[in-house]
C-alpha cells in the first residue's frame, strides 16, 4: 500500500482501538525492539550545530527500525490523531518543537519548514 493510500484509511478511524489494531497489523510494533544504550548514547553525545542562526539538537529514536518505517509511523500517527481527536495544529499545547527523523535533529525555531541538512519538511514534535 503506498502512503496516499495508507493515509486514506488511518483518516477513516474514529477509536483508538482501529488505530492501535492497524498499528500492529501493519508495523507490527509490538516486535520492535529497543535501541542499544550504546546507540543511545552516540545519539545524545553530538554538539548542537548552528545554521544560519538555527539551533539543531541531536535526539534519538527509541526502536532499532529504519528512519523511513519510524518516519511513516509517526506520519500516520498525526493522521490518527486528527481523525480521532481533531485537528492536530502548531500553537497546540501539544506542540512544542520540530525536527527531521532523517537527520535526527530537532529545533525550537517556529518559522522553519524545511531541515537546513537534507530539505525534508520538518515534523511537530511532541
Amino acid at each position: 500500500m503506498n502512503e496516499a493510500m495508507l493515509k486514506k484509511k488511518v483518516k477513516s478511524f474514529n477509536t483508538w482501538d482501529e488505530w492501535h489494531e492497524f498499528e500492529e497489523s501493519y508495523f507490527h510494533i509490538s516486535s520492535w525492539k529497543e535501541s542499544s544504550c550504546e546507540q543511545l548514547d552516540k545519539d545524545l553525545e553530538k554538539e548542537d550545530i548552528i545554521v544560519s542562526g538555527v539551533r539543531w539538537h541531536s535526539f534519538h529514536i527509541s526502536y532499532d527500525i529504519s528512519t523511513e518505517i519510524y518516519d511513516l509511523h509517526e506520519e500516520l500517527s498525526y493522521v490518527a490523531y486528527e481523525a480521532i481527536e481533531g485537528q492536530l495544529e502548531e500553537g497546540n499545547d501539544f506542540i512544542y518543537d520540530k525536527k527531521c527523523n532523517f537527520c535526527r535533529v530537532w529545533t525550537s525555531e517556529k518559522t522553519k519548514q524545511l531541515c537546513d541538512f537534507c530539505g525534508r519538511k520538518l515534523k511537530l514534535m511532541s
